[in-house]
């Protein structure tokens, strides 16, 4: 990747098509034995997800969530950390190629933690800007029904039933399930920014949910 890409999906994607080549190229150059072993099981995680990844930022568009959720697929604090682990377990057994791979491989992982909470941040002003303008849609009409109910509803108006319910009953209901949309819209939207940041609130090689990987690493994560 001679030359960054302008567009977020594409940037990302360049990340990880890079992790993906680093990756095969250590696993061309690993050594027999145990080091090899962990690495090719660890290149093999790599490759994959960057593949899974690859496959779901292609044709993203940024704006969307497409973009934020591949990039949230792609579980680089663990790569990182098991990159650095196995250089501490097994760096004298590495060759010079094997050793430059995975220090490449390395150094793209940690480009991509500061490059995700930077396209997070635009995608969170990009929502911010897109709940303002769809509030402003939806709070005016849900405003004046609301106030026009108030003011001018009588239920003598509105006489009869339908299907056993008065007529009068489902004009308020229509204008209470109106009144409460720009409610709805809101907390959609604070739920969808909550979610996303309580799952990026590490940068690096740190892993703040539940997990068990305290103890020996398992290299297929």
């Amino acid at each position: 990747m001679d030359v960054a890409p302008t567009e977020p999906s594409a940037f990302l994607r360049g990340l990880v098509t890079a992790t993906r080549e680093q990756a095969d190229r250590l696993v061309d150059a690993a050594p027999d034995g145990e080091a090899g072993d962990d690495i090719r099981t660890f290149t093999d995680n790599v490759a994959e997800n960057a593949d899974e990844v690859t496959t779901q930022l292609d044709g993203a568009e940024f704006g969307t969530f497409d973009v934020v959720r591949a990039a949230l697929n792609y579980n680089y604090s663990w790569k990182l950390f098991a990159g650095k682990r196995l250089r501490a377990e097994y760096g004298d057994a590495l060759s010079g190629p094997a050793d430059s791979a995975l220090s490449e491989l390395v150094e793209t992982l940690e480009l991509f933690g500061p490059a995700r909470e930077h396209f997070k941040t635009l995608y969170f002003q990009w929502e911010l800007s897109e709940l303002s303008r769809a509030l402003l849609y939806v709070a005016v009409p849900a405003l004046g029904v609301s106030i026009g109910v108030l003011l001018l509803f009588n239920p003598a108006a509105y006489p009869g039933q339908l299907f056993g319910v008065n007529h009068a009953l489902l004009v308020v209901s229509a204008a209470a399930t109106i009144s409460v949309w720009p409610f709805a819209l809101l907390l959609a939207y604070i739920l969808r920014i909550v979610t996303v940041t309580k799952r990026t609130l590490s940068i690096g090689p740190f892993i703040l949910r539940e997990t068990d990987r305290s103890g020996e690493v398992d290299y297929s994560e």
